[in-house]
């Protein structure tokens, strides 16, 4: 999650000019997205980061 905190710049979507920021969620939150990356890689999913965006409006 450290890498998600260091990407500062919103992104585009589309047509519909709507744009995302990291959203910034409770630890026990980014806890279980650690952990299902843990089970990711554990399957044979490897190096994958899951990232969280928040839409603004």
């Amino acid at each position: 999650m450290s890498e998600a905190k260091r990407e500062n710049t919103s992104k585009k979507c589309g047509q519909d000019s709507c744009s995302f920021k990291i959203a910034e969620l409770p630890d026990a939150c980014k806890e279980k997205i650690h952990t299902f990356e843990q089970e990711l890689n554990k399957q044979g999913f490897w190096n994958i980061a899951l990232v969280a965006y928040q839409k603004m409006e």
